[in-house]
């Protein structure tokens, strides 16, 4: 791709098909969805196309099989499987054996789709919450404590921010809330007036824990958010409630901090989220209530959530931090 512009073959896997041309049940779909095509022949995918493309993106696992094979392996990384650019872990749905082109059509169009997303965030890996829950926990045990690694964090959201001050840390109850109270404390430092508002005083997780005590022994001040809290005067707004585990409805005075966090930026207030909007699913992106951001910042890797279901409508601009967690 050289500005804006694709390069873009079609090639089998295997040798049935070598010679023909598009098979007619798929041209009539094409049709169907004004797709033009001309007649083609195809041919099989050679070791030499691993050089020459960016990307080899198969249907199903077969495909990635035979093209691993072919390619004598996958040191870049350049093999995938369309529909995991959308978190989708399945193979597309095979005509062959359905006789269903409207279901390939599909998938293929709901693929593509989160394809482009991932070419227009730079290219950067986009991985499930999973995988980056395990390769978190590895990167802990074999290589950086956790709270180096939610120093890094925090440091990473603090970094990435023009602040507007006077600036509010929405905090919950886990290592997302940990990662802002990261941020009030360098931006204490920094001269940067900043309050935290606490969903639930009592409840920390270990190493949210220690970070918000750093932050309580240098004399930031913190309340606990209630029904009443106004948060208007504050330039910026930072939300750390929830991350991207999250799943389902968002309920209770955690739904409230996240209507007034949007009611605030409604009004002018520049809101930040810490790795993804609360109330977002980090795999499907979907979400009833949750967070409207100027700008969402995604830490060690991208999850498909950032990218797919209502992540258009959540984010007006996103960047990604590596922090240092090998994904495994």
């Amino acid at each position: 791709m050289t500005d804006g512009q694709f390069h873009i073959e079609s090639a089998a896997t295997s040798r049935e098909e070598i010679g023909n041309d598009i098979y007619p049940p798929a041209k009539a779909i094409m049709r169907e969805k004004g797709i033009a095509f001309e007649k083609r022949r195809a041919r099989q995918m050679r070791p030499e196309d691993y050089e020459n493309y960016d990307y080899l993106i198969g249907m199903d696992d077969a495909n990635v099989r035979n093209m691993t094979r072919i390619c004598g392996g996958d040191p870049e990384h350049r093999i995938y499987k369309i529909l995991d650019f959308a978190g989708i872990d399945r193979s597309v749905a095979d005509p062959w054996y359905t006789g269903d082109f409207e279901a390939t059509y599909q998938d293929l169009e709901t693929g593509l789709a989160a394809f482009l997303k991932f070419l227009e965030s730079g290219g950067k890996k986009i991985i499930s919450v999973q995988t980056m829950r395990d390769s978190d926990a590895h990167t802990i045990a074999n290589i950086t404590p956790s709270k180096e690694l939610m120093y890094r964090a925090g440091k990473s959201i603090f970094e990435k921010v023009c602040w507007r001050a006077p600036v509010a840390i929405v905090a919950g109850k886990g290592n997302n809330a940990g990662d802002g109270y990261v941020v009030a404390k360098l931006l204490k430092d920094s001269g940067v007036d900043c309050r935290i508002y606490l969903i639930d005083e009592n409840r920390f997780s270990e190493d949210g824990e220690y970070y918000f005590e750093v932050c309580r022994d240098a004399g930031i001040p913190y309340e606990q958010f209630t029904e009443e809290t106004d948060l208007t005067a504050y330039g910026s707004i930072l939300d750390c409630l929830l991350g991207t585990g999250f799943a389902g409805d968002v309920r209770g005075i955690t739904k409230t901090a996240i209507e007034e966090i949007n009611r605030c930026g409604k009004m002018g207030s520049f809101i930040v989220a810490a790795d993804i909007n609360s109330g977002l699913n980090g795999d499907t992106g979907e979400g009833t209530t949750f967070v409207k951001s100027d700008l969402t910042v995604s830490i060690g890797d991208y999850k498909y959530g950032h990218f797919i279901g209502r992540a258009g409508e959540a984010m007006k601009n996103k960047v990604n931090c590596d922090i240092g967690i090998e994904i495994i």
